[in-house]
């Protein structure tokens, strides 16, 4: 079983942000977040063979601007979210929790940015 965090919401903007190199604006600084959930979320990922940890990877559309962090190893849901007879350890969520404001106003301020520059840069 795959665990997965989703970046959504932004595939319907892409029609929109198109002109001036705008999705591309967004796309970096969205991986760029994508990249960071991940690293926080391997530093709290519990740890007993490294399987888990490891296991955690980004997965970026080819075009647009959509994207995940999944866990991809099978018992990763079990880890977050726990099960009857073991407590959850949550490591993927918190990771994207933390930086969810964060990411957003990143990518907004890469929108603008080159909204600005006239789609330059």
């Amino acid at each position: 079983m795959e665990l997965r965090l989703e970046l959504r919401g932004m595939d319907g903007l892409s029609e929109r942000l198109a002109p001036d190199g705008l999705l591309a604006a967004a796309r970096g600084a969205m991986v760029s977040e994508l990249f960071a959930v991940a690293q926080d979320a391997r530093a709290l990922c519990p740890v007993q063979t490294g399987t888990l940890r490891d296991s955690i990877a980004v997965r970026v559309q080819e075009s647009g601007a959509a994207g995940e962090v999944v866990a991809c190893a099978p018992y990763a849901a079990c880890v977050e979210l726990g099960t009857a007879g073991r407590a959850a350890h949550p490591f993927l969520y918190p990771a994207f929790a933390a930086r969810r404001t964060d990411m957003t106003e990143r990518i907004a301020r890469a929108v603008i940015r080159r909204a600005e520059s006239g789609g330059e840069g």
